[in-house]
């Protein structure tokens, strides 16, 4: 995702980055959501919102947000949870 983020923040607006990285998580969610591995899709996805985070502040030469005003921001245009898809093991 990082390298993802770093290759579309200068070709893409914000309007058009936001869907494809929500279908990019539900991808990742879907392939990689089995039982056992919530943890790790869970790091995935706070990995990711701080590095949007990160990139929604170097859109300019000043910081725009704070992780409150971002975290408000998620509210209105969220992204998708981890979840898992899969059960290989019974454990839910």
């Amino acid at each position: 995702m990082q390298t993802w983020l770093k290759q579309a923040r200068t070709i893409l607006s914000r309007e058009n980055i936001w869907p494809t990285m929500v279908s990019k998580l539900h991808g990742h969610y879907n392939y990689y959501g089995v039982s056992g591995n919530f943890e790790s899709i869970r790091r995935y996805y706070r990995k990711t919102c701080s590095l949007v985070f990160k990139w929604m502040n170097r859109r300019s030469q000043k910081k725009t947000w704070n992780w409150e005003g971002f975290s408000k921001y998620l509210e209105t245009v969220p992204l998708p949870k981890p979840k898992l898809t899969y059960a290989l093991y019974n454990t839910w």
